[in-house]
């Protein structure tokens, strides 16, 4: 537990940083220079591999892994559910920067928009990635349940969804490095706290037979 602490410290601490140095456009001119250096393009392989990090592909993934295990086991792992947990966190922690700081997208131009109207359109900006946020918190699954080569895959995958962004000229540098800590920070938070929200959902969710815990599940899935 000591050590889940610490390392849950210093990514918070880590996140706030960049957070912190995006607020204060520290990051304007690497983002300036790496924008110069990278190509970009919409080629299909390119929008293929940033789609296997879109909403619609990772409810899809969540979807078969919660049917696997309904199929295997006759229930859930709570593993899966500390990582859809995470994944809501993310996401909303993603709503919110998007709408409190406001980052344009690279090519856009600032927007005067009130809360509301920022919140009816976060999708504008830039800062952080959804994308890759949630391709760092599936990759934080798979590298508690999956064996070597898996996790050295995911986390690969990881940084192809987050140069998939730049090259789309989707994202800044900044926006995707953030987010990686951002999936992160929301697996660990989810994870210390297991055994509150554990006690919630196994006295609502959890009492339905299909959604209950199965604990100590090993799962071949993702081997």
């Amino acid at each position: 537990m000591k050590k889940k602490s610490l390392s849950l410290i210093t990514t918070t601490m880590l996140l706030a940083a960049f957070i912190g140095l995006e607020v204060l456009r520290k990051f304007n001119n690497i983002n300036s220079n790496f924008e110069n250096i990278i190509p970009h393009t919409r080629s299909i392989p390119v929008e293929i591999l940033s789609w296997t990090a879109s909403i619609p592909f990772t409810l899809l993934v969540l979807s078969v892994l919660l049917f696997f295990y309904i199929y295997r086991i006759k229930g859930v792992d709570e593993d899966y559910i500390g990582m859809v947990l995470s994944m809501i966190l993310a996401m909303i922690i993603v709503l919110f920067l998007k709408v409190g700081i406001r980052e344009p997208r690279p090519g856009e131009g600032v927007l005067s928009y009130t809360f509301f109207q920022a919140l009816r359109n976060a999708d504008y900006f830039s800062f952080p990635s959804g994308h890759v946020a949630r391709a760092s918190v599936l990759a934080c699954y798979i590298h508690k349940k999956g064996r070597m080569p898996t996790k050295i895959l995911s986390w690969l995958w990881v940084f192809g969804i987050a140069m998939s962004r730049v090259i789309l000229n989707s994202h800044w540098l900044s926006d995707v490095m953030t987010s990686v800590i951002l999936g992160l920070f929301s697996w660990m938070l989810i994870d210390i706290t297991r055994k509150y929200w554990m006690k919630i959902y196994e006295s609502t969710l959890g009492k339905i037979s299909v959604l209950s815990i199965k604990r100590k599940v090993t799962s071949t899935f993702i081997h």
